[in-house]
């Protein structure tokens, strides 16, 4: 049967019109008042004063509809009615008499369907595939079932399940790719960082995480597989789910329903087989989005005349000269030639890229000699060595940063830390990226502020011990 034989070519109509936010709104309404109730919906009194106090907040009485034109409204009440009326027109609602009779509005079948979907996409609702993977096992391991119907109480639930967990991972995996094509939009230093760490706490931390520790399949998947294989090896419980199949499924011929079941089998295995191929994928997708957003912010923050300092240059004029629609750069002229000071004495000669052969001949090196370097040659090594090594961004060294700058302060902002130069801002920000981490004693706590120090603008936050 079509899809709009059984919803009605209508009932999209109210999505599209040019009051489509209003007309959702409404759905969420109703809904919100039907979920609770047995029955699944609710008197029609109660959802017309819901909508009522939704039209009078808004204060919109005059609408312009596409069949009637433009309509005046005296009250919320009367715009309540009046959308009622189109939903129903459209097949989203229903009206019945019940006890009483008094009037409920209900949802048809397939509009709550459709409805909780779209819910579920502005919610965002992450997977706990922890929960997915125990059920998959509980229905697995459960002998009672296998010796009573295991076609309704064993095969329909794993396939039910594990066909959701795949589902699932594979959402995941986009979502991933979503970040990374956000990391190549026109976006700022510490648009890119504020990206990565919401990222960082939706994905990386949660559920990513989850799926490389507790929620890894691969310590339930032997047992699993192993009960999968007693529907094509053990006979009587092959029989018991060819009988239970045909008689759920309606099918005659028990040959057919053999096939039909094995085929099953093979499919159920073949995609816990294929979740490592997908956790895999994910694994790289993390490590190609964390190293793009990397990458990104650090040439963004590159300022130096290296190659990744000069073309950042070059760039951004460029992009200013697009931004204003100027054709000619004559005050930005000084530093746009600064670009090409490859030697400090600013010009090129016919001998700038000369490169000096090197010496192919025999080279018998030369005689180490035996030189001894006293305590303070020595010492001054040592010393050396010790701020090559500071300089080193690790957990250890930020954490012990943030312990210096915190000082005997329980709580700090991050615009609070030192920001005098590109060091202190790329300090600051591995301070966030190490924040919770196992051993940091320290985490961070967003304040929802965009704020600019220094010529560095970023989302503010605090450093709680």
């Amino acid at each position: 049967m079509s899809f709009f034989n059984i919803v009605g070519a209508s009932f999209f109509k109210p999505l599209t019109s040019s009051y489509k936010e209003v007309y959702l709104d409404c759905l969420n309404m109703i809904y919100e008042c039907c979920k609770y109730q047995m029955s699944n919906s609710e008197e029609k009194s109660i959802v017309v004063e819901r909508l009522s106090d939704y039209f009078e907040e808004r204060n919109q009485k005059n609408f312009v509809f596409e069949e009637e034109g433009e309509e005046s409204f005296a009250d919320g009440r009367s715009v309540a009615l009046e959308f009622i009326r189109k939903l129903k027109g459209f097949g989203w609602i229903d009206e019945e008499i019940g006890k009483n009779y008094i009037s409920r509005i209900y949802f048809n079948d397939y509009a709550i369907t459709i409805l909780e979907s779209f819910r579920k996409i502005v919610s965002e609702e992450e997977a706990e595939y922890q929960s997915i993977i125990q059920t998959i096992y509980s229905i697995a391991v459960n002998e009672d079932a296998y010796r009573q119907k295991p076609y309704e109480n064993v095969l329909i639930g794993l396939q039910e399940n594990i066909e959701r967990l795949i589902k699932e991972l594979k959402k995941l995996n986009t979502s991933i790719k979503k970040y990374i094509d956000k990391a190549t939009e026109n976006k700022d230093a510490a648009e890119i960082i504020e990206d990565y760490f919401t990222y960082h706490k939706e994905i990386g931390s949660k559920a990513y995480h989850r799926l490389k520790t507790s929620d890894n399949i691969s310590r339930y998947r032997p047992q699993i597989l192993d009960r999968l294989n007693r529907f094509t090896e053990d006979e009587d419980i092959l029989a018991r789910t060819i009988r239970g199949y045909m008689v759920i499924q309606n099918e005659e011929d028990p040959v057919k329903a053999e096939s039909e079941i094995k085929g099953l089998v093979h499919y159920l295995k073949d995609e816990l087989k294929n979740y490592d191929a997908i956790i895999e994928e994910i694994e790289n997708k993390n490590v190609r989005y964390i190293n793009s957003a990397i990458e990104r912010a650090k040439f963004l923050l590159s300022t130096d005349k290296n190659i990744e300092g000069k073309l950042n240059k070059i760039l951004e004029m460029y992009v200013h000269k697009w931004n204003t629609g100027k054709e000619e750069m004559q005050e930005e002229e000084e530093t746009f030639l600064h670009i090409f000071d490859i030697f400090q004495s600013g010009f090129l000669d016919g001998e700038s890229f000369y490169t000096p052969r090197e010496s192919k001949g025999e080279n018998n090196g030369e005689e180490f000699s035996e030189e001894s370097f006293d305590d303070s040659e020595l010492a001054k090594q040592r010393e050396q060595m010790d701020q090559k090594l500071k300089a080193l961004v690790t957990q250890k060294s930020i954490c012990e940063y943030v312990d210096t700058v915190l000082s005997d302060k329980g709580m700090m902002l991050g615009s609070a830390f030192p920001l005098s130069t590109n060091e202190d801002f790329v300090k600051l920000i591995f301070v966030r990226f190490f924040a919770g981490k196992k051993g940091t004693g320290y985490r961070v706590e967003p304040t929802g502020k965009m704020i600019q120090v220094n010529g560095f603008r970023f989302a503010d936050f605090r450093i709680v011990r």
